[in-house]
C-alpha cells in the first residue's frame, strides 16, 4: 500500500485570506485561484467562466480608436484601396488575415503585403512603401508591427502616404510619425488589458469598424475569432483577461471553422479538429502555430496567409500540402541546427550566463526556434545569429527573470534595427560592428 493511500490529507486552509474560503470549490482550486490573485468571487467567476459578452471590452476605450475608425470610414467613402502591412509570423499572418476580413466586409479594396523573411525581416520597411506607392494608396496599417519602425513611416509619409501603427510590441520613448497608434503597452493608454498580441489588437480595431459601420452584423465578427486564438497562443501571451476569452471563444470556433483551408491543414496534418474532437490550446501550439510559422521560415509567410483566406477547396488543399511539406522539411532542419547550437552551448558557455551562437549556414527562418528550445534547456538567454556578406541578423530568446528588449533597447545605437517583447526580441547588426 501506497504512503498517499495511508495518509488522511488535510488541506490548510487558514493561511487563505478572509473571504477566501467559499466552499464552492476544492479547497486546492480556491488556495490555486488566490495565489493567482482571483481572491474574490467575481474575479474567479471571470477566470473560470470567461464571458464574451460580459468580459471583452468596447475597444473605443483605446485613446485613438475613433481617429481609426473615422480614417478608414473617409477611405471607404472616397472609395480609396487600403494597404495592410503584415508580420511573417502566426501572429502577423492572423492579424493580416483579420484586418483583410473587416475591411473586405465594408466593401473596402486591400493590397495586403507580407515582407519575406530572409531578405527583408521584421517590421515596415521601404519596399513595403515602394509597393504601396506604386498602387496609388494613401493609408496603410502596420499589424503586428511598426512602433519601432521610424524611417519607413516617416518616408511613406513624405509620399503622403498614411499610416496606422497596429502593435502590441516594446514602445520606444520616441514614436514613430504615425497618424494613429493602437498599442496596448503605450504607458498613457486608457485600455484596460495590456496583453493583447497583435492579432488581439488588430481583432479591437475589427470590433470598431463593426460597431460602427455594421452593428447589425457585429455578431458575424465571431468567425474569425479561430484566427485571433491561434495568434494568441502562437505568440505565447498569457491566458488571462480578454485573452482567456478570446481563446476560449475562439477555440469553440475552431472546431466548426468555415475556413476551406484550416479543413485541409488539418486533413493533410491529421490533426483531428471537429465538433467531437475540441482543440485546446496546445493544439494550437503545437499542431496549428508550427505549420503556419512555416511558411515564412521555409518559402514566404503569403502561403499561409492566403491558405487561411481561400475559398476553393482544391487550391486550399494544395496549399495545405506545400504547408505541411515545408513544415517537415523545417523540423529536420532545426533538429540539426539545435543540436549544434547545443554543442556549442556546452562546450563554451557552461560557465556563463548567456548563450551566444553565430554562424552564416544558421538558416535565417529558423534561428528564432532553434534559439527559443536552448534558452528553455539551459535556462539562459541565448542570441542565435545568421551572418550575412555585411550585416548579421539575430534571434534572442530570454527567461522570465531578464527583459531582454530593455537589454538590447541599451545597445541600440549600435544595432541597424531591432525590436520585440521582454523574452524574444530580434535585431540586425552590420558586421564592421
Amino acid at each position: 500500500m501506497s504512503l498517499s493511500a495511508m495518509v488522511v490529507w488535510k488541506y490548510r486552509i487558514d493561511t487563505l485570506p478572509e473571504g477566501a474560503v467559499t466552499g464552492k470549490y476544492h479547497p486546492v482550486m480556491e488556495a490555486l485561484l488566490v495565489a493567482r490573485g482571483y481572491g474574490d468571487e467575481q474575479s474567479r467567476e471571470h477566470f473560470l467562466f470567461p464571458n464574451f459578452d460580459r468580459d471583452i471590452h468596447s475597444p473605443f476605450l483605446f485613446l485613438e480608436m475613433n481617429r481609426v475608425v473615422n480614417r478608414i470610414g473617409e477611405a471607404k467613402k472616397k472609395d480609396e484601396t487600403i494597404g495592410v502591412f503584415g508580420d511573417f509570423d502566426a501572429d502577423g499572418v492572423t492579424s493580416s488575415v483579420i484586418i483583410r476580413e473587416a475591411l473586405t466586409a465594408l466593401g473596402i479594396s486591400v493590397e495586403v503585403y507580407i515582407p519575406e523573411k530572409l531578405n527583408e525581416g521584421h517590421g515596415f520597411n521601404t519596399l513595403a512603401v515602394d509597393f504601396f506607392e506604386s498602387k496609388g494608396i494613401k493609408l496603410v496599417l502596420t499589424l503586428d508591427c511598426g512602433m519601432t519602425n521610424h524611417e519607413a513611416i516617416s518616408e511613406a509619409k513624405r509620399r503622403g502616404i498614411a499610416t496606422i501603427v497596429v502593435d502590441h510590441h516594446h514602445v520606444p520613448e520616441v514614436f514613430p510619425e504615425a497618424y494613429a497608434i493602437i498599442n496596448p503597452k503605450i504607458a498613457t493608454e486608457t485600455y484596460p488589458f495590456r496583453e493583447l498580441c497583435g492579432a488581439g489588437t488588430s481583432f479591437k480595431v475589427a470590433q470598431a469598424l463593426y460597431e460602427r459601420y455594421l452593428p447589425a452584423e457585429k455578431d458575424q465578427l465571431k468567425w474569425i475569432l479561430d484566427v485571433v486564438a491561434i495568434g494568441t497562443v502562437a505568440d505565447v501571451m498569457p491566458l488571462v483577461g480578454e485573452n482567456r476569452v478570446l481563446v476560449k471563444y475562439g477555440l469553440m470556433v475552431l472546431s466548426k471553422t468555415r475556413r476551406v483551408g484550416l479543413e485541409e491543414m488539418f486533413s493533410v496534418g491529421n490533426i483531428k479538429i471537429d465538433e467531437n474532437n475540441k482543440p485546446d490550446a496546445h493544439t494550437i501550439g503545437f499542431q496549428i502555430a508550427p505549420r503556419i510559422n512555416a511558411a515564412s521560415r521555409m518559402a514566404h509567410a503569403m502561403l499561409a496567409h492566403n491558405l487561411l483566406m481561400e475559398k476553393d477547396r482544391a487550391h486550399a488543399r494544395v496549399l495545405a500540402l506545400e504547408l505541411d511539406a515545408f513544415n517537415i522539411e523545417r523540423q529536420k532542419i532545426s533538429t540539426t541546427i539545435t543540436d549544434e547550437v547545443r554543442a556549442i552551448a556546452r562546450e563554451k558557455y557552461s560557465g556563463r550566463k548567456f548563450i551566444f551562437a553565430l554562424n552564416e549556414k544558421f538558416p535565417f527562418g529558423i534561428i528564432g526556434l532553434v534559439a527559443g528550445r536552448i534558452a528553455g534547456e539551459f535556462h539562459k538567454p541565448t542570441c542565435v545569429l545568421t551572418r550575412g556578406e555585411t550585416e548579421s541578423r539575430g534571434s534572442f530568446r530570454s527567461i522570465p527573470e531578464l527583459n531582454i528588449i530593455e537589454i538590447i533597447e541599451q545597445c541600440g545605437s549600435l544595432l541597424k534595427k531591432f525590436g520585440g517583447h521582454a523574452q524574444a526580441a530580434g535585431m540586425t547588426i552590420e558586421n564592421k560592428k
